[in-house]
């Protein structure tokens, strides 16, 4: 007869900073049901180590690369041009503060224009900037879209603590210096930042309002 499976559970604490592919092993777990598939005469049987690797489900304005996590934002031309406070949701926010990113007038602007020429020395090479950059000048004098990006520091993935810090940090602890307060280091918040045309800015925000009456 083919014996009745048996229902084991499992608790662990989830720490803080675990990635998706981070394994959780329970050692030695003995389950008198594992006997059917070893040597009744060995000493082993039953005794099997049980291991649950995590997956990370994907986030709806998040990636994480390491320890960084990236998100995207979309910007009217004018916002660009006068100043603009972007506000961004954490990834945790009943426990995070919300992010706030000033930009003052025509930072954006001069953050974008600064990116594309680091960008076509990149791609093209420096030998070629000079000319690159007055058939820029000529082609795209008018155009009033681009994409940048924004470095946040401190606020992507929390970063694991290892057993090497912590006991170097105990150490520290022993000797009297700070330890900051037990604050948890993170990785940092890369926001790419898209200007578009007034016009485009207005289709996606009638967009966007009018999906969240559906959902």
């Amino acid at each position: 007869n083919v014996p009745k499976p048996s229902q084991t559970s499992f608790e662990s604490k989830i720490e803080c900073g675990w990635k998706g592919g981070t394994k959780l092993t329970f050692a030695n777990v003995n389950d008198d049901t594992l006997n059917y598939h070893y040597n009744q005469n060995d000493h082993n049987s039953g005794m099997v180590d049980v291991v649950f690797t995590i997956k990370e489900e994907p986030h709806e304005r998040f990636t994480r690369h390491g320890n960084d996590l990236h998100t995207s934002i979309t910007i009217s031309y004018d916002k660009a041009k006068y100043g603009c406070t972007l506000f961004i949701t954490p990834l945790a926010e009943d426990v995070e503060m919300p992010i706030m990113i000033t930009l003052k007038a025509g930072e954006a602007i001069q953050k974008m224009k600064k990116q594309q020429r680091a960008e076509r020395r990149q791609k093209r090479g420096k030998e070629h900037d000079v000319e690159t950059k007055k058939q820029y000048h000529k082609s795209k004098k008018d155009e009033d879209s681009g994409v940048f990006t924004i470095r946040v520091k401190g606020r992507g993935w929390p970063k694991r603590n290892t057993k090497k810090s912590s006991s170097s940090s105990k150490r520290r602890n022993r000797r009297g210096t700070n330890s900051n307060n037990g604050a948890m280091e993170k990785g940092d918040l890369i926001v790419e930042v898209e200007i578009v045309s007034n016009e485009k800015a207005e289709r996606l925000k009638k967009k966007k309002t009018k999906e969240s009456l559906f959902t």
